[in-house]
């Protein structure tokens, strides 16, 4: 077999390749650099979903779990998360630890932006 035979999904396997993306609002204190979470949004293709209202709810629970971890010491608590599971008709992915890359590089971003702003 070649190569893209060997590593190509069956159709009825949970290919582990759901597709991501993460936005992160914050607002910096130019005085203290003090960080405020304003909003996360993710949005997931990860197929045919079979239960969208469980998905995103555990998605929501990955995200708090995120923010609690980002800084030791401190809790990012933000209440306008948004996580959009959109309806697919591909088979089926595992969403996996996609949020978990998703959330805390998202928010390294955005503290990046703020940073560059503040140093111009």
């Amino acid at each position: 077999k070649s190569v893209e035979e060997n590593f190509a999904p069956s159709d009825d396997s949970f290919f582990s390749a759901a597709v991501g993306a993460c936005a992160v609002e914050i607002e910096a204190d130019p005085c203290s650099f003090e960080i405020k979470l304003l909003s996360v949004r993710v949005a997931v293709d990860c197929g045919d979903v079979f239960d969208t209202k469980r998905t995103n709810e555990e998605a929501n629970r990955a995200v708090q779990s995120i923010l609690g971890a980002l800084f030791e010491g401190s809790f990012f608590k933000c209440n306008d998360i948004r996580v959009a599971i959109l309806p697919s008709s591909a088979p089926r992915a595992q969403i996996g630890y996609l949020i978990h890359s998703l959330v805390p590089s998202a928010f390294c971003e955005a503290v990046s932006r703020v940073k560059i702003f503040f140093l111009q």
